[in-house]
């Protein structure tokens, strides 16, 4: 059985990505959301959001771009001198990172996300996928221990699809680091589908390149990583004629990570 988590990631980031989310969720097209509660329109976002109960809401937890929910203070080795993150986590990746502080700033942004939904995110994943990094995946795994979460992306693309861009070549590497991530997933209890898509394509998911995707979908529970922001290219592509088409014919089964 071929089953397919799409998610879209980063509401809360900017009025275009939370629409666009909003959009592809009433239209049925994303089964599940990864919310920025660091994000400047975070509230709108959810806003926007009101009544799609049937979507699984996660948590995308934030520690590259932006600044974070808790006082600079206590989490120094997060954030460079002006009291922000670090740019990409390329950046972070250099840093000698305290799990405590992770654990930390982890807490402030569910607290954050308890207090705009009313309850505990279904899963968790990482802006950049930064938990490939050891210290963020402690860190964010010290987390779902403290409030029971179960559910978490594993960064492990099937298989990336080359592009022109320089990550292209990056996430070949990131799938092997990812194994690091399924071992203590399994050690901790954490639930996680088989495979990720969409890695390479991130933001730039064109109609041919997810009919590329989708037909690599195989058996088993599979995460499709999107951004549909307004009229962007993945916001078209997912509501393509051909994508429907492929999901149909190769019977893929749309479900959200409430399956786990």
């Amino acid at each position: 059985m071929r089953r397919l988590i799409i998610t879209a990631d980063d509401l809360g980031r900017s009025h275009e990505m939370d629409s666009g989310i909003a959009d592809t969720v009433r239209q049925g097209l994303v089964t599940a959301v990864s919310v920025m509660a660091t994000g400047e329109t975070v509230e709108s976002g959810l806003a926007g959001l009101a009544g799609a109960d049937s979507v699984s809401l996660g948590l995308h937890l934030v520690f590259t771009q932006g600044r974070p929910l808790s006082a600079p203070a206590l989490i120094p080795s997060l954030v460079t001198p002006d009291g922000a993150f670090e740019s990409s986590v390329f950046r972070l990746s250099r840093r000698r990172v305290d799990v405590e502080h992770v654990f930390t700033e982890a807490k402030a942004q569910i607290a954050r996300f308890q207090s705009l939904t009313g309850k505990l995110p279904l899963f968790l994943n990482t802006h950049q996928h930064a938990h490939l990094l050891s210290p963020i995946l402690s860190g964010m795994l010290m987390v779902c221990a403290h409030h029971g979460i179960s559910r978490a992306r594993l960064s492990m693309d099937h298989w990336p699809l080359p592009t022109p861009r320089l990550r292209s070549f990056i996430w070949p590497l990131a799938s092997v680091w990812a194994y690091r991530q399924q071992v203590r997933y399994l050690d901790a209890g954490i639930q996680h589908p088989d495979r990720m898509l969409g890695g390479p394509t991130s933001e730039r998911l064109t109609t041919s390149a997810l009919c590329g995707l989708l037909s690599r979908v195989g058996d088993g529970l599979t995460e499709l990583v999107v951004h549909p922001a307004l009229g962007s290219v993945d916001s078209d592509a997912l509501a393509s004629a051909a994508a429907e088409r492929i999901l149909q014919e190769r019977s893929i089964r749309r479900v959200g990570f409430d399956v786990l």
